[in-house]
């Protein structure tokens, strides 16, 4: 495939762009009262007069941004001059432009001038529009929607955040090693040292290493004992970086620290600031209908004989247990299950698999999908995903059923604006009440959150493509119940309601600025001193602008460019009739300006889709609501091996909101995105 700088270049899709301004010219020319015909079009002059721009509209996304879109003309090598209150601000070959530095509550005429390429001008076409207003009352109501009154599944008290971790600050704990002379492997491990927890890096092998420790921290008094808890490691992939997290568990169930028997103390090691996942979960806190996590920054000290070592900075990050639903008031049999590698997908139920007691076959098997956190009985989650793939139940009654609206568009919201890209796999929660069949969505690790959404590259290349399926609305695909919940009908404009409520009544401006800034400034004096200083070169890098800064970011760019097309999925080609019958479930557009999509359809011999390699080359196929069929005749494809991807390109900015299919192909040690392999015999 060809590429030029502003997208692929699908050359049989160029004359769908002619073809359609020829028809809005043949709309402009003809009377109100009488339709047009391919009659009365007049010849396109090559050296003639430029039309002026056609169609142009408006979308005012906030008070300070908005965007202009137009048709494109029907003269090859066209530009576009924009002007705002007839100063010039861009010159583009795009069909849009987005202003991000206005005024709130003012009008802005805007006028665009077609250029050709020896520099004839079009005349103008203007519109006028006006900013929305910023002045408005945060105390005003928020548009979120509650719970219902009589539910109580997920209301947390009212000091909850603050009772033993306010203000914010960092403690000291103070851990001294009880270890003896002995074995230390999976059968006996009274001889286990430090040094063989530093070791334990390999999270699935059948030993985890656990010593006894003494724990004391500046709320725990020291009880004067040689031991009274165990340490380990925790973590999955962070556990081969040379800076470990730990997991301290009390000894006693009834002396514990705030409430709690688990100090869950996470290095981050990958992340620098050292404060976004204790940020996103204070943040998550302030939003109603999402319970999360209490969080504390902890400065680590271990004696392992020699006297106390320093091991910097971690957070503690609350762990979702019966304790957790202890401090909440709730059930101590309430179900909470943390996803390993769950998407809500119909091949989920093969590993969880239940008994006639509702108690997992193969445990294994279940946690590899979903760790048991709390709870026995696990029929109702089934139940639920069973409802969620029956063909004869709406997505909409499975929600009303299983789900708190409220909650589901609280999460998602807030996984939006902290750009969690996670969270369609693992990193998050699911709590089930017991006695009902509600699930409700729980926040869950966000050290590698926050940060910007960034419009992907418009090229084929890997990891452009990659960028492109991991953006925005386009995530979801690869999670059966965001897919689903994200093609609700209005749901982008519910989302940018939520947004807007979240940012004027819960999570302020200023108020965020402020914990930015006291958060960094405690992390600043532990990344400035061994050992962390020795291990996160790239904390100096970071400054509080950048968080400050990301709600604005992220916001405009929901408001902007997550019109990029949800990704087509292609499906396992049929014989039919002597035909090779392609299928795919068709792209979605979440906010409903993409227009007509089309698609192309290109099968070759190599996953690399060389031009040398392709043998099918199918352009301007049409879109169908629920599948898209297109025939390839058997002769053209004899036996061997191929491969199968699609283009799907809306008419409304086809050069950047443009997506490739959602198939993943892992063949031969690469990862090819947008590719299927299929064998023809």
């Amino acid at each position: 495939m060809q590429l030029n700088k502003k997208g692929p270049t699908l050359a049989p899709l160029k004359s769908i762009t002619i073809i359609a301004t020829l028809l809005l010219l043949i709309t402009s020319c003809s009377s109100d009262d009488e339709a047009p015909t391919p009659d009365v079009t007049p010849p396109i002059v090559e050296n003639g007069p430029i039309a002026a721009p056609t169609g142009l509209a408006s979308t005012v996304y906030s008070s300070s941004s908005v965007q202009i879109r137009w048709e494109a003309g029907s003269t090859a090598g066209l530009t576009y001059e924009v002007s705002r209150d007839d100063t010039v601000v861009s010159n583009t070959s795009n069909t849009s432009f987005t202003d991000n530095a206005l005024a709130s509550a003012t009008t802005y005429t805007y006028g665009v001038v077609a250029i050709a390429a020896d520099d004839r001008r079009s005349a103008m076409a203007e519109i006028t529009l006006i900013t929305q207003n910023s002045n408005i009352d945060p105390n005003v109501p928020g548009t979120i929607i509650p719970p219902a009154p009589n539910d109580q599944n997920i209301a947390e008290p009212a000091n909850l955040y603050e009772d033993g971790y306010s203000p914010s600050n960092v403690i000291r704990v103070d851990l001294r090693t009880a270890t003896v002379a002995g074995p230390c492997n999976a059968v006996d491990e009274s001889g286990c040292t430090l040094a063989d927890v530093m070791a334990d890096v390999d999270k699935f092998d059948d030993h985890t290493v656990d010593i006894n420790v003494h724990f004391k921290s500046s709320d725990f008094v020291d009880d004067g004992s040689v031991s009274n808890a165990e340490l380990r490691l925790r973590g999955g992939g962070s556990r081969s970086a040379p800076q470990k997290s730990f997991r301290i568990k009390l000894d006693s169930k009834e002396a514990l620290w705030r409430g709690e028997r688990h100090l869950q103390l996470n290095k981050h090691p990958y992340e620098s600031s050292r404060i976004r996942n204790k940020l996103a979960m204070d943040i998550m806190a302030e939003i109603p209908n999402l319970p999360s996590v209490r969080t504390q920054f902890v400065n680590l000290w271990i004696d392992d004989g020699q006297g106390p070592v320093d091991y910097g900075l971690f957070t503690h990050v609350e762990r979702v247990n019966g304790y957790f639903l202890r401090k909440r008031g709730w059930n101590d049999d309430d179900r909470i299950y943390k996803a390993e590698y769950f998407k809500f997908n119909k091949q989920s139920l093969d590993t969880l698999k239940l008994d006639e007691l509702g108690e997992p076959l193969n445990k294994d098997l279940f946690e590899s999908t979903l760790s048991i956190e709390n709870g026995d009985d696990h029929r109702p989650l089934v139940a639920m995903i069973t409802a969620l793939h029956d063909p004869n139940r709406t997505f909409d009654s499975v929600l009303n059923q299983y789900f708190d609206r409220s909650n589901v568009m609280a999460w998602v919201t807030a996984n939006i604006l902290l750009r969690q890209k996670d969270a369609v796999r693992h990193n998050y929660i699911l709590y089930n009440p017991v006695g009902t069949e509600k699930f409700y969505f729980v926040p869950w690790d966000y050290d590698e959150a926050m940060g910007e959404w960034i419009e992907p590259p418009n090229d084929m290349s890997a990891d452009s493509l990659r960028q492109r399926l991991e953006y925005g609305y386009a995530l979801a695909s690869q999670n059966t119940f965001l897919n689903k919940f994200y093609k609700q009908p209005g749901i982008h404009e519910e989302i940018l309601t939520t947004i807007e409520s979240i940012r004027r009544n819960h999570v302020l401006q200023d108020e965020m600025a402020k914990k930015v800034n006291h958060y960094i400034g405690l992390s600043e004096e532990y990344q400035n001193r061994a050992p962390d200083s020795l291990n996160n070169p790239g904390f100096t890098i970071y400054s509080s602008e950048k968080f400050i800064s990301l709600f604005d970011d992220n916001e405009l760019a929901v408001r902007s460019n997550f019109g990029l097309l949800m990704p087509p999925t292609l499906f396992e080609p049929t014989l039919v009739a002597g035909q090779w019958r392609m299928t795919w479930e068709p792209a979605y557009d979440v906010t409903s300006v993409a227009g007509v999509v089309q698609y192309r359809l290109q099968i070759a011999t190599t996953p690399t889709f060389d031009s040398q390699s392709i043998v099918v080359d199918i352009s301007q196929i049409q879109d169908a609501p629920d599948v898209v069929v297109q025939n390839v005749a058997q002769s053209q494809l004899p036996a061997g091996q191929y491969f199968a991807r699609l283009i799907a390109t809306p008419s409304n900015e086809p050069e950047r909101l443009w997506q490739v299919s959602g198939n993943k192909l892992y063949f031969e040690n690469q990862t090819y995105y947008g590719a299927m392999r299929f064998v023809v015999p």
